[in-house]
């Protein structure tokens, strides 16, 4: 449901952001539900969701639901106690196959002309990526208002710097003189160092307010919290080489993690609930 509001109600929204975010709940439901159906309807959603990916040709998607999911199953092992390294490498071992052909896959639906089959369309797509570029141009844009940047806004950057007159940044890419293609680099670029340490604290903060209230809680809460460290690493490794956390994605992204906490923090103490305030802030 919430999906389906961002949606609607933001003016763009990536097919593949969409899909990075949306199911890192669905694979909470899958790992953890004790009801059948509930796994089975899941396993269909995240086949259309793999569909989806493959359609949107984001090699980026791929790896972000590869360390989301590895991500939610480290996680949740902790917090429970039971951390089965046998289930971790097998997520992984079968994440890192999984991602490698279906990045290979993309990258030669992505490849115009024939392919050939002893040669990588992967590595010769990353060998040819402008990111780098791109990135380092930025980065020397970044050094002119280190501590404070130039304002908030994705956009302000290009625009404080006149970047769609400068040719140079149009011989790296022709998308190059839109934004940094990289969410940690346009933050910098647009509220400075400072603004970035203020951004990964509130983030850092809200990670730890939901493992802390998720502990003395039951396996359900704890999964949530799991869940809530998955998401924000799937937003970040999503947007290491875009910059999407904007309209539809953010709403999508701020609304999953709105309810995820909710659901982290809410649910009645493993052993019953404490007899004052007082015992609920000393457990």
């Amino acid at each position: 449901m919430l999906g389906w509001l961002a949606w609607k109600a933001g003016d763009t929204v990536d097919l593949s952001t969409f899909v990075a975010f949306v199911t890192v709940p669905l694979f909470l439901v899958l790992l953890t539900s004790r009801k059948a159906l509930y796994r089975a309807a899941v396993a269909i959603w995240l086949v259309v969701f793999a569909a989806l990916g493959i359609m949107s040709e984001s090699r980026t998607l791929v790896v972000s639901l590869f360390m989301s999911l590895a991500c939610f199953v480290i996680v949740l092992g902790l917090l429970r106690g039971k951390l089965h390294l046998r289930s971790v490498l097998a997520v992984i071992g079968v994440g890192l196959i999984v991602s490698a052909i279906s990045v290979e896959v993309i990258s030669r639906l992505r490849t115009p002309g024939p392919q050939t089959m002893f040669r990588s369309a992967a590595l010769e797509m990353i060998g040819k990526d402008t990111r780098p570029a791109i990135w380092s141009a930025y980065l020397e844009l970044a050094k002119q208002h280190p501590w404070l940047g130039v304002g908030f806004g994705r956009a302000l950057p290009s625009r404080t710097y006149h970047l769609d007159e400068n040719a140079e940044f149009r011989q790296i890419d022709v998308h190059a003189p839109t934004h940094a293609h990289n969410l940690l680099l346009g933050l910098t670029l647009e509220v400075g160092l400072i603004g970035l340490a203020v951004w990964l604290y509130l983030h850092v903060a809200l990670l730890r307010l939901a493992i802390q209230h998720a502990r003395p809680r039951g396996n359900r809460e704890k999964a949530w919290a799991a869940a809530v460290v998955a998401l924000v690493l799937s937003m970040l490794v999503k947007n290491s080489t875009n910059d999407l956390m904007v309209f539809g994605n953010a709403l999508l992204f701020w609304s999953l993690l709105g309810a995820m906490l909710g659901l982290a923090w809410w649910g009645p103490f493993a052993d019953g609930p404490p007899t004052t305030r007082l015992g609920e802030i000393t457990r």
